[in-house]
């Protein structure tokens, strides 16, 4: 039996909108599973204006297209600015605002499966909601692994995006919205993953934004019972591994008392140390051959 049908998109927010396209004849089977659209598409936009970036990851594309036409992924080239806009200004349509805006035909949100009542392989149907329910669970599971999914395709990742928000009751309803006006949780709980991975290359980062790198942070900090967070040392130095205190890395006593805090640069001390004491046994191993040499020799 055919399951060929239209996908009708929905505007996300104020600057991502969906675009009604048909599964058949554009993006029957979604994006490639060999390819990481979520990296590929969110770090550039622009990939796909190319065949090869939309034939990899149409949903990706579809989902991020903008109604403006003639601009629907934002600039074509990487580091626009306005300076191009004099000459360059279809190549950095995003960034110049070039294009013609529309309003899409169709508004409605992606659809949630629902089983039939059969005991014989059913098939998967889409009804249409306007946001999650209790309990429902991810529909696309592969794209759940990063927090931006919940701001642009939040009915895909129900189950995920839930444990970002708390859930908003009132004496009228016992459905929970979505994205309720609370924020999401700003604390880092056991098994967080990095919610911005280039964010989180500096241990500075954990003490200002930590809920943003949350498994970052939990390998060079320790939850205190209170909202503090103690800074701790690993157990052991790893080949490459930067000073956790740099201010700290001034003195090869701080190799002697905390090593673990400046590990970089107690193990360029290290290094010295031993360069420098092999060249003093050498130096003493030559002095005694030259004694004895000189002893033979004149006595």
């Amino acid at each position: 039996m055919c399951r060929c049908f239209k996908r009708v998109m929905y505007p996300a927010d104020s600057t991502h909108w969906n675009i009604l396209w048909r599964w058949k004849e554009n993006c029957a089977f979604g994006d490639r599973p060999s390819y990481s659209c979520s990296l590929f598409i969110n770090d550039f936009m622009g990939n796909c204006y190319s065949t090869l970036g939309y034939r990899a990851c149409c949903d990706t594309c579809i989902n991020v297209s903008r109604p403006v036409k003639g601009c629907e992924y934002g600039d074509r080239i990487i580091d626009c600015t306005k300076d191009h806009c004099l000459n360059s200004q279809v190549d950095c349509c995003g960034t110049c605002s070039y294009g013609t805006p529309f309003t899409p035909t169709y508004s409605t949100r992606r659809s949630t499966p629902k089983r039939l009542a059969t005991t014989v392989n059913p098939l998967v149907l889409f009804t249409s909601i306007k946001d999650c329910a209790q309990g429902d669970q991810d529909l696309r599971p592969e794209l759940c692994t990063n927090f931006s999914v919940c701001l642009i395709q939040p009915t895909q990742c129900c189950h995920y995006c839930s444990s970002y928000y708390t859930s908003a009751t009132t004496s009228t309803t016992t459905t929970r919205p979505l994205i309720p006006s609370t924020s999401p949780k700003t604390k880092c709980e056991p098994g967080d993953l990095d919610l911005r991975r280039e964010l989180c290359t500096n241990t500075s980062v954990c003490q200002t934004k930590s809920s943003l790198c949350c498994h970052y942070c939990s390998l060079h900090y320790k939850s205190a019972n209170t909202s503090t967070t103690q800074l701790t040392s690993p157990n052991e130095c790893v080949l490459g591994e930067p000073d956790l205190s740099p201010q700290l890395c001034t003195s090869r006593s701080i190799c002697q008392t905390q090593p673990l805090m400046c590990c970089k640069y107690c193990s360029s001390q290290d290094n010295s140390a031993s360069h420098l004491s092999l060249y003093t046994i050498w130096i003493y191993c030559f002095c005694i051959v030259f004694f004895l040499y000189i002893k033979t020799n004149v006595y």
